[in-house]
């Protein structure tokens, strides 16, 4: 497997607690520890404040950062950012926003997360920053893993149909689905 420069390692899922790093997350953490070995040059994670844990002020970014430290990650090759809200448009929108400020800005680009996750994510990079930049990234699908809404796999899906939408639609629907979409009670 090859890799680029930054690595940008998706969030996913904290134990019910919000204590722990849920078992997708730590497997899309290793794999990107992995490629260390295989030329990335920096891993990005951008994760925020979960809502569904009230109280805590650790992020989930730093939360994968002290798991990477812990298993001999080179605390230099780790990059911890803050993503504004905890979904992934602002795990991405904080990404770019770091990659802005850079020397060199066109750098080389691999994100790590589920095969269904990965298919949103190319298509909400193309939304927000054109198709080029969608094109230009490595995606790297962790083996093993889904996501899913209660075992159903429905929850990637429907959050792709939406982003199919028109924008009109998508703006109407937003305060309804985002219910849907982020509470853990369903």
């Amino acid at each position: 497997m090859s890799c680029a420069e930054y690595a940008l390692v998706l969030g996913c899922d904290l134990s019910s607690d919000g204590k722990r790093l849920g078992p997708r997350t730590i497997a899309r953490l290793e794999e990107a520890y992995s490629s260390l070995e295989t030329g990335c040059k920096n891993i990005v994670i951008t994760a925020g404040i979960s809502p569904y844990h009230h109280g805590k002020k650790e992020t989930m970014a730093e939360m994968m950062y002290n798991w990477l430290f812990l298993r001999g990650c080179p605390g230099e090759d780790v990059i911890v950012l803050r993503a504004k809200t905890f979904n992934t448009r602002a795990e991405l929108e904080a990404f770019f926003e770091f990659l802005r400020g850079l020397d060199n800005p066109a750098v080389s680009i691999s994100i790590f997360s589920s095969s269904q996750h990965l298919r949103r994510t190319r298509l909400l990079v193309a939304q927000m920053y054109g198709l080029d930049v969608a094109n230009s990234i490595e995606y790297h699908p962790v083996k093993g893993e889904s996501i899913n809404f209660r075992n159903r796999f429905i929850l990637e899906p429907l959050k792709l149909v939406y982003l199919y939408l028109p924008a009109g639609w998508r703006k109407k629907l937003k305060p309804s689905l985002v219910k849907v979409f982020h509470n853990p009670s369903y």
